[in-house]
């Protein structure tokens, strides 16, 4: 993980997370709080915020939640959607997504992530909100929306012209709410 308190004129490295793992993703809730997801369900989430965190003590700074997160799936994304949600959610390999509703003045530290259902087992390679709506996308095309990350519809990709791309990320402008 590095930083950077200069809009990126210069770096600070503070340290690997659990040696050489591959980490794919990292978010942040507004309020201190960050989570990392990678390889094989592997995530962390900080316990104390980045720009207060020492380089020497980069394994105090932060708890392992790949016992939490129970699967052994590689997770993708990971976004945070506040407002009436106000939930963590990560999507993977297989059609994996996983939600923990949790912020920065919570105690728990995350153990206790939900698997939710999805109608299919592609891979979701991104996930993105404009807090009203969540949207995965994934490989083959494969669109999901959901209003609360609990229940999700798939985009038909004949009838709403998605086609079979590979997604690999999505991005939502919440200015301009409902656009992605």
């Amino acid at each position: 993980v590095w930083k950077s308190e200069d809009d990126g004129a210069s770096w600070t490295d503070l340290g690997a997370l659990d040696g050489t793992k591959d980490w794919y993703s990292m978010a942040y809730d507004g309020t201190g709080r960050w989570v990392i997801v990678g390889g094989s369900g592997d995530g962390f989430t900080s316990i104390v915020p980045i720009a207060d965190m020492d380089p020497e003590e980069t394994e105090d700074q932060w708890t392992a939640l790949e016992d939490s997160f129970a699967t052994a799936q590689n997770l993708y994304g990971i976004v945070f959607m506040k407002g009436a949600v106000n939930k963590w959610v990560t999507v993977g390999a297989g059609g994996t997504v996983l939600t923990y509703a949790y912020t920065s003045s919570n105690s728990d530290r995350g153990n206790n992530w939900t698997v939710e259902s999805t109608p299919i087992s592609t891979a979701l390679n991104d996930v993105a909100t404009d807090h009203t709506t969540i949207i995965a996308a994934g490989d083959s095309g494969v669109i999901l929306t959901s209003v609360d990350a609990d229940e999700w519809n798939q985009l038909n990709k004949t009838n709403d012209g998605i086609g079979t791309e590979k997604l690999l990320c999505i991005s939502s402008d919440i200015i301009g709410a409902g656009k992605y």
